[in-house]
């Protein structure tokens, strides 16, 4: 039996790449992307609605999909202050789960942050680690937080020049990342939503918390 997905974020590094990943996968019956901005490369049949937040919750409820996936995600240089990153990574994600489970989502799979914390000192990873807890909080039958290392991918229209920086050393970076470090190693953006694809697959209930290393074996699969 198949399902309806619905994407937030789909303009985004790992967002763009879900959504064609997931036109893949035969479970999926029809697939539905909400955002602020427009999307590129959407997938054939797949409907995007561009839409100021406020009009979410009305988009949504109509759409009444089985699985919804948080791709949202900035940083506070672009967003301007800690406030407006909050107001996305936070609030934005939290409502898009909220609206998504009250029209009758059973599934939710969101792209968090690897040391992501609600009582870490970083803002940064408390504010990530917050949005995990207000989805939790939410008790969808399955949900899968997904805390991938540094993303490597080429952003459009988003330009990070700490994060290309990071990029350019992680060759070296990486293998000195072993045992428990592992998680915090760098990952491409693609093997990222290629595991989220997979994971809109899985039956199985309860909260489950995915690193690099089973987001590799999820893909290796």
């Amino acid at each position: 039996m198949g399902g309806t997905l619905i994407i937030a974020g789909a303009s985004g590094l790992v967002g763009n790449h879900f959504i064609r990943q997931a036109a893949q996968m035969s479970h999926i019956d029809a697939i539905y992307s909400i955002g602020r901005s427009e999307v590129s490369n959407m997938p054939s049949g797949a409907i995007h609605y561009k839409a100021k937040p406020e009009q979410w919750d009305a988009i949504i409820k109509d759409i009444g999909a089985d699985i919804a996936c948080s791709c949202l995600g900035t940083t506070i240089k672009k967003a301007g202050s800690q406030e407006a990153f909050a107001a996305v990574d936070l609030e934005l994600v939290s409502a898009f789960f909220k609206a998504s489970k009250d029209a009758g989502a059973h599934h939710a799979i969101s792209i968090s942050s690897t040391m992501a914390n609600a009582a870490a000192k970083q803002f940064y990873l408390r504010t990530k680690g917050q949005a995990e807890l207000a989805i939790k909080a939410l008790k969808f039958e399955r949900t899968d937080i997904i805390r991938p290392g540094l993303l490597k991918g080429d952003r459009v229209n988003d330009y990070r020049l700490g994060e290309k920086a990071a990029i350019l050393a992680s060759p070296l970076i990486d293998l000195a990342l072993q045992g428990k470090y592992r998680k915090f190693r760098s990952i491409k953006a693609e093997m990222v939503a290629k595991a989220a694809a997979i994971l809109s697959a899985k039956k199985t209930i309860g909260y489950h918390i995915h690193h690099n290393d089973e987001i590799l074996r999820l893909i290796q699969r």
